[in-house]
């Protein structure tokens, strides 16, 4: 395996233990995609595309601690991180555009809220932003 993708999946590794760090038993499943999962990773200009599937809606200071949790992490060769949180329902729901509880990922991409299009234009600079979907507990 290239030292590039080792420091990217021990980067992932990283931020799945501080993810499940803050939602506790909450976390279904963490699901790795995007080019890391198809060879097709390039360090400094692929994200870490995570998804994680949790039980129930988050709460306020569970999405606050997330937020914090990716801008604070290091993505090793990766030009950034692109974190998606759905819960178990919307993940086992058939839609084009799942309910996302919470979307944290470089800018100008962005999401607008549950089910809302995403939209994407031309990279400026990696910059976090977060949308908290369906409102806190």
């Amino acid at each position: 395996m290239p030292p590039d993708k080792r420091d990217a999946l021990a980067a992932v590794e990283r931020l799945t233990r501080s993810c499940e760090a803050v939602l506790d038993a909450s976390v279904v499943s963490v699901i790795v995609h995007g080019s890391l999962t198809l060879d097709d990773f390039q360090p400094g200009r692929s994200d870490l595309d995570l998804l994680l599937v949790v039980d129930d809606a988050l709460s306020t200071p569970e999405t606050e601690s997330l937020v914090s949790v990716v801008r604070d992490a290091d993505p090793g060769p990766a030009g950034g991180i692109d974190l998606t949180v759905v819960t178990r329902e919307a993940a086992a729901a058939v839609a084009d555009r799942p309910c996302l509880e919470l979307h944290v990922g470089p800018l100008p991409r962005t999401v607008t809220g549950p089910g809302d299009r995403r939209t994407r234009r031309p990279r400026a600079r990696p910059v976090a932003r977060a949308v908290h979907g369906q409102g806190g507990r």
